[in-house]
């Protein structure tokens, strides 16, 4: 059920299986019909098990590549 809107119809727009962690598994990303949030299913019971402490993303600083794009998008954003 989606989070936002409550709706219980989606439609598949990915289906994949991690290979970064090696932690097994299968998911799909669908996303909601209505008002279009796109969400994991299953979804994890316990999202340690999907994020370890030694995960990269946790623990280790961004590319240098991120921290530029971050710092240009930053720069520019406006309020809307």
């Amino acid at each position: 059920m989606c989070d936002v809107c409550g709706s219980t119809s989606g439609k598949t727009v990915l289906q994949a299986t991690d290979h970064r962690e090696g932690l097994g598994g299968s998911f799909e990303l669908l996303e909601c019909l209505s008002c279009h949030l796109v969400r994991t299913e299953p979804r994890p019971d316990d999202l340690s098990s999907w994020y370890p402490p030694e995960y990269a993303n946790h623990t280790a600083r961004p590319p240098l590549t991120v921290r530029a794009i971050g710092r240009a998008l930053r720069y520019n954003a406006r309020p809307i």
